[in-house]
């Protein structure tokens, strides 16, 4: 049984739904700010798709492999894309695309080199559960699960600095839901791309497919708290 293809569809399915959510906001309102939350959400949603495909439709391991290296460009993009948010509140143009240049172009590096060694994934099983596992390695793994931590950390600590000052409580209740979303990245990140490797591959999984469910919800939730319909 293919668990990391269940898993990703499973997230897929609540990711797209709030990209099709936020996508509908947007075209109403015109809000910057959640046109780059759709387009966050979108960019991860394209990653799921091609989590779900690399072993729940294909079973090539170069493909496979070569999937697992593609799809860390889109993760890395959604992040980019939810960053500029707090960049467009402070009205830091500049700095907003300095910022997002450089994570998508962290993004296409370790999407791009790993491609090169044209390896195939490597397969493990626990119980019933097969597993496939990227070739890109701890470098890679690390820049990778870095780049989210710390473009994730100023996220983080920006909405919540922001929540908790605010003193209308549907503002401080946005800007830590915003933060609570970014935190469960934040894990995910660290979890799955750097600190993985010591634990069992099962439980990174069941750990990361909840980090990103709970992550789509609180970021859903910030947009709709009390029938509004703006991030912050």
């Amino acid at each position: 049984m293919p668990i990391v293809s269940i898993f990703a569809l499973v997230n897929l399915f609540f990711w797209g739904l709030a990209t099709w959510k936020f996508y509908s906001v947007y075209k109403e309102t015109k809000d910057k700010k959640v046109g780059y939350l759709y387009k966050g959400f979108f960019s991860f949603s394209i990653s799921l798709v091609f989590l779900f495909y690399a072993g729940g439709i294909t079973r090539n391991l170069k493909i496979i492999d070569l999937i697992y290296d593609v799809y860390t460009f889109f993760t890395i993009a959604g992040q980019a894309f939810l960053v500029n948010i707090t960049f467009e509140i402070l009205r830091w143009e500049k700095i907003k695309r300095i910022v997002f240049f450089t994570l998508v172009l962290a993004g296409a590096v370790v999407a791009i080199v790993p491609t090169l060694n044209m390896n195939s994934a490597q397969v493990s099983q626990e119980g019933p559960f097969v597993f496939w596992e990227d070739t890109r390695g701890a470098f890679m793994n690390t820049l990778m699960g870095m780049t989210m931590m710390f473009s994730g950390l100023w996220f983080f600590l920006f909405f919540l600095i922001k929540g908790l000052a605010a003193k209308d409580n549907i503002v401080k209740a946005k800007g830590i839901l915003m933060s609570g979303g970014m935190f469960f990245m934040i894990l995910l990140g660290l979890v799955d791309y750097i600190i993985g490797p010591f634990f069992g591959i099962l439980h990174i999984s069941l750990f990361t497919v909840l980090c990103g469910l709970s992550a789509a919800l609180c970021f859903f939730s910030a947009v709709h708290y009390k029938k509004t319909i703006q991030p912050i």
